[in-house]
């Protein structure tokens, strides 16, 4: 990710993004192609939910699958009459600035851990997911 200053979202790039595990060789040639003199980030996020509910009883529902599941991050975003909206987090992720006013901040062999650690967080927050996938058909269907 192309972040600014102040790492915010809003303004930024996906330099590159995959919903997977990455293999080493795809980050480091990103990484190696990387022609911009901004802040270029490695980063692993954690999935996101966003769920809508007609009202509490489900709501109530969609926290206890959270629970069950083991999810820690989650609570309600958006209540009005007849519209609930809950946002769920998974919590494994990871941040490493490589690039940083286009000075390289790493070294190849740096890169290998942080992927190997970033796969290892996917893979984790992958199995909290589908545990959580499980726990609300169990209780929605």
């Amino acid at each position: 990710m192309d972040l600014n200053e102040d790492e915010s979202k809003k303004e930024n790039v996906f330099y590159r993004k995959w919903h997977r595990k990455v293999k080493f060789n795809e980050v480091w040639e990103g990484i190696e192609n990387y022609e911009k003199k901004g802040n270029l980030w490695f980063r692993q996020d954690p999935f996101v939910y966003v769920i809508g509910t007609q009202d509490v009883e489900h709501a109530q529902l969609v926290i206890r699958a959270c629970q069950e599941a083991g999810v820690k991050r989650y609570g309600i975003h958006h209540i009005e009459e007849g519209k609930i909206l809950l946002e769920i987090f998974g919590t494994h992720h990871m941040g490493i600035p490589i690039v940083i006013k286009g000075k390289m901040l790493v070294e190849k062999k740096n890169v290998q851990e942080f992927v190997k650690i970033a796969n290892q967080k996917w893979t984790r927050n992958e199995e909290k997911r589908k545990k959580l996938e499980k726990a609300l058909r169990k209780r929605l269907e």
